[in-house]
């Protein structure tokens, strides 16, 4: 299920992970869900073609049923969540955490992108924020499912795989 794609404007940055997870909470349960979640200042969300391509690649690597919350962030939300969780004192695109299952057997997780940062992305790359963001949608849905990139050959398989999907829709 998508949230509306009208930025929400947050007073605090703590607790980005926790909130994502009290959404899915709220919500009544279903299996396949994913919650979207816009936290980011300004930028606007294709909430429903974020939902469309993350159920893509879920489903095309067997995990059709898996829940996802996706967070779109500032830069000061990521900085946080990558010191606390990946001992980066630094900004990144995309920080994706594969929770494990649920008490029925369906995996979760969480994915934050950070929209500042892809903005940078998408000028030095030369292509719109829609597609930069598509883009680590996939990118954080592949690392979700399993795909590291860690060496220059895994990075070069999930560009690869980034491609592929988003020439799917067009971007």
């Amino acid at each position: 299920m998508a949230a509306s794609n009208i930025p929400i404007r947050r007073k605090k940055t703590a607790g980005v992970r926790r909130l994502a997870q009290r959404k899915i909470q709220k919500r009544k349960r279903r299996a396949g869900m994913i919650v979207i979640s816009n936290l980011s200042r300004h930028q606007q969300i294709d909430a429903d073609l974020v939902e469309e391509i993350s159920r893509s690649v879920l489903s095309r690597y067997g995990k059709p049923e898996a829940e996802l919350s996706i967070a779109f962030v500032p830069r000061e939300d990521i900085i946080e969540l990558n010191r606390a969780w990946l001992d980066k004192d630094s900004d990144t695109d995309v920080i994706s955490f594969n929770l494990g299952a649920n008490p029925e057997g369906e995996e979760i997780g969480d994915i934050y992108i950070c929209t500042d940062v892809a903005e940078s992305n998408a000028l030095e790359h030369g292509c719109t924020l829609e597609q930069e963001i598509m883009r680590l949608v996939v990118h954080g849905v592949l690392h979700f499912v399993g795909f590291d990139d860690a060496t220059d050959e895994q990075r070069a398989e999930m560009h690869g795989l980034e491609n592929k999907f988003l020439e799917q829709y067009g971007l």
